[in-house]
């Protein structure tokens, strides 16, 4: 691989070589280069069958016909990054994110950019972070929204959000707005060409709210009619032609994984039926190039996706269905690398979580007993262990192996179980995974969620106690407090009023 120095930038000449799909993964990013037609992806992590978890550096482009992948130094690797096509620079800007190295992880600030033959570096100062981004073409700058609340550190519970919308224009940073959505999960934006306006779906109290960025303010507009449910981690995506932006899938309390289809016109969503759709998925990526739109990967039934559809004059179709990993060759993989790796507990876990997403709950009980036999310290083995128990009804031995964890007080992570069994409505047994948490880890966060378990199962007492704890570590997050449902058994109390002056 040769070398150069440009600008004081190391860069290194591509290597490229065709392959098939590349692995799937999660928080990747796409974007289309518009000018050679080509969708970039780069980005993400995940467990991949066979290789256990990894963090791919390296970027990949699809033409419509095959992959070619491209090795060379960069960026590193990342997740929750921002990747853009900028029309103005012809290329593809890679924004911030978050880089592990040796398991440890740290927020990126930088910008890097891909001409399709290199990665130079652009820009050091990048504003927020957790970015998301799109292009204006008519002023030709990139729009960036995220957090710039203690920006160069990961975000933690309790950390308020802090909002601002910046423009980054011919390598130059000018902030916009600090008076934008403040999204409390994961969201997207999209710029529609057509009305001159940035484009961000948000809800409240279960209703569709859109906010949008146009003649240097915010709108709200409260969507009338059908609207898509209250939700994050959905795909979205303006299509020119159609004048129109399109939301596609993501998840919620009532449904892990959805694939419904609906349009913006900006004032009004209309859902959008098609004879084929992609399965139900989560945290895909979707970008317009040429025509249509492309929707990439996702967390879906089956563990993670590598497909890529493509909508177009009404339809979706699968672009890659000869190697995509669908269902059966997911769980065709990971047989066979459980026969030959019997002792790997890794293996057995994604095997048993895909029989169990796949509601093959018998079979799945099995093989996760096995993954924890092997992985006794692992807090999101034991919870899809529990998650099979209970839906088998055999509550009672789902509690001895959880009595047996707490007793032992081995689990990396005591709170995030807590929280998963929460999800399931399992208050006293997330309880009692919080009560061990704040022994072995007495901060805001631990006391702040025990409280949330404490309310929900009417033990106010106790959760004010531990709201009054979490607030002396440091949970002093105001809002969290007064938006937080779980604590509203909690407000008609005199002690709430109390409580929340202590947060002024």
């Amino acid at each position: 691989m040769s070398t150069y120095l440009i600008a004081g930038t190391l860069l290194c000449a591509a290597t490229a070589f065709s392959q098939i799909s590349p692995d799937p993964r999660h928080l990747e990013e796409i974007a289309y280069d518009s000018k050679r037609n080509k969708i970039v992806l780069f980005g993400g992590g995940g467990n991949v069958i066979g290789k256990g978890l990894t963090f791919p550096d390296h970027l990949s482009e699809w033409d419509a016909s095959i992959w070619k992948d491209f090795q060379l130094q960069g960026p590193g690797n990342r997740s929750g990054h921002a990747l853009v096509y900028d029309a103005y620079e012809r290329a593809t800007l890679l924004i911030g994110g978050i880089s592990q190295v040796q398991h440890v992880f740290s927020v990126k600030l930088d910008v890097w950019k891909w001409d399709g033959k290199a990665w130079s570096l652009y820009n050091t100062n990048a504003p927020v972070k957790s970015p998301e981004a799109t292009y204006d073409p008519i002023d030709k700058r990139v729009l960036v929204y995220g957090d710039v609340f203690n920006k160069t550190q990961l975000k933690q519970n309790g950390d308020p959000d802090v909002f601002q919308l910046w423009e980054l224009k011919y390598n130059r940073w000018k902030k916009l707005s600090a008076d934008g959505p403040n999204p409390n999960s994961a969201y997207e934006i999209a710029y529609d060409m057509a009305r001159n306006a940035l484009v961000i779906p948000t809800w409240e109290k279960g209703k569709s709210i859109v906010w949008e960025w146009k003649n240097e303010k915010w709108d709200k507009t409260v969507a009338r009619g059908e609207a898509p449910s209250e939700r994050n981690r959905f795909s979205l995506a303006y299509h020119p032609e159609e004048k129109a932006t399109y939301l596609f899938g993501g998840r919620n309390s009532a449904n892990p994984f959805c694939n419904d289809f609906w349009k913006w016109n900006g004032r009004s969503w209309t859902k959008v039926e098609s004879p084929q759709t992609p399965a139900i998925r989560a945290a895909a990526t979707m970008e317009y190039g040429k025509g249509a739109l492309y929707l990439y990967g996702g967390v879906v039934e089956w563990g993670l996706s590598n497909e890529i559809w493509q909508w177009q004059n009404g339809v979706w179709k699968l672009m890659n269905a000869q190697d995509a990993m669908d269902a059966t060759r997911t769980l065709n993989r990971l047989e066979e690398w459980v026969s030959n790796h019997p002792d790997n507990g890794d293996a057995h876990q994604q095997y048993g979580d895909l029989l169990r997403n796949l509601k093959r709950n018998e079979a799945a009980e099995e093989v996760l007993k096995k993954a924890h036999a092997l992985k006794p310290r692992d807090h999101n083995c034991l919870f899809s262990l529990l998650q099979v128990l209970y839906v088998l009804n055999k509550t009672t031995e789902a509690e001895i192996f959880l009595s047996n964890a707490i007793s032992a007080g081995a689990l990396e992570s005591f709170g995030r179980l807590g929280t998963l069994l929460f999800s399931l409505n399992k208050n006293q047994q997330g309880i009692k995974c919080y009560e061990k948490a704040v022994q072995l880890q007495p901060n805001g966060d631990n006391y702040y969620n025990l409280a949330c378990g404490y309310a929900l199962s009417g033990q106010k007492d106790n959760a004010f106690n531990a709201l009054n704890k979490a607030i002396e570590n440091g949970f002093k997050d105001k809002g969290q407090f007064e938006g937080d449902t779980d604590l509203e058994s909690l407000k008609a109390d005199a002690r709430w009023k109390a409580l929340l002056e202590k947060l002024q």
